[in-house]
């Protein structure tokens, strides 16, 4: 059980799923209907940038900018870049990933080397792989 607080989403992940599940509670003033997709996506990654933004270093911080890379979106790599968030940036497929050492999970390997086009980020994730299955 963790406690989160109220002003920022926590932020899971889960290896079954495959995923990074990202909770707000909010406090709604009218009914609305859900946004489509690309809207609630575009919703969640701002939220998470302001996560990563406000709270500087910490784990909620840390999580945020690793849940940023399970989004695969290429608008955010500036934006870890910028904040050295390695692991998120591998996860993108991004060769600034390779100005770390960034480890991932076996499954964060997978969605990583479907969208990883450069070349030497692709064989840096197939070591990682062939590392992962020792």
């Amino acid at each position: 059980m963790e406690e989160h607080p109220a002003d920022r989403p926590a932020v899971l992940f889960s290896a079954p799923l495959r995923a990074a599940l990202v909770i707000e509670v909010a406090e709604v003033r009218a009914r609305r209907p859900p946004p489509p997709p690309d809207a609630l996506l575009s919703e969640v990654r701002a939220r998470l940038r302001g996560a990563a933004t406000e709270a500087p270093g910490t784990l909620t911080a840390r999580r945020a900018l690793r849940a940023l890379g399970y989004c695969q979106s290429d608008e955010d790599a500036e934006f870890l870049r910028e904040r050295g968030a390695y692991e998120a940036l591998l996860l993108l497929g991004h060769p600034a990933a390779l100005e770390g050492a960034p480890r991932l999970e076996p499954h964060e390997i997978e969605l990583a080397l479907r969208k990883a086009r450069d070349p030497a980020v692709r064989r840096y994730l197939e070591g990682l792989r062939t590392e992962a299955r020792r």
